[in-house]
């Protein structure tokens, strides 16, 4: 029958009090997991890139918060900073540039519901002033 609008409400108010990338809904996963499953992804997408009949392009196809979640991985982003991040649009889509210098760069980036410096982490605050 699913769940009663009150126990989502409660589980969203403790997911923003815990932070999205860790909390794990009842019955779901965080984002810790997927996360875990991305990179599992990447390593084998690597091993297809080293093989010399490997297309020049690759295409995901996949839900806006793995979406993010890869970009995370990808460039090595703080979970303070992906979490400052919103998920795209439905349908919207965002490309990895290969730059002259050969790192890849976000052809456009991730709109951003709170200013969080890209490096910046939870260690950068000051004693006993929390993040966000």
């Amino acid at each position: 029958m699913g769940e009663l609008p009150l126990e989502i409400a409660r589980q969203r108010e403790l997911r923003n009090s815990y932070g999205h990338f860790f909390y794990r809904f009842a019955e779901g996963e965080s984002g810790a997991d997927v996360f875990d499953r991305v990179s599992t992804f990447l390593e084998t997408l690597y091993r297809h890139f080293a093989k010399p009949d490997y297309p020049a392009n690759t295409l995901v196809v996949t839900h806006g918060l793995t979406m993010r979640l890869f970009c995370m991985r990808w460039f090595h982003w703080s979970v303070e900073y992906f979490e400052s991040l919103n998920n795209p649009g439905n349908a919207e889509s965002r490309t990895l540039l290969r730059g002259a210098d050969g790192r890849f760069a976000l052809e456009r980036s991730f709109d951003q519901w709170r200013t969080t410096p890209l490096g910046h982490t939870i260690l950068d605050e000051p004693p006993g002033r929390p993040s966000g």
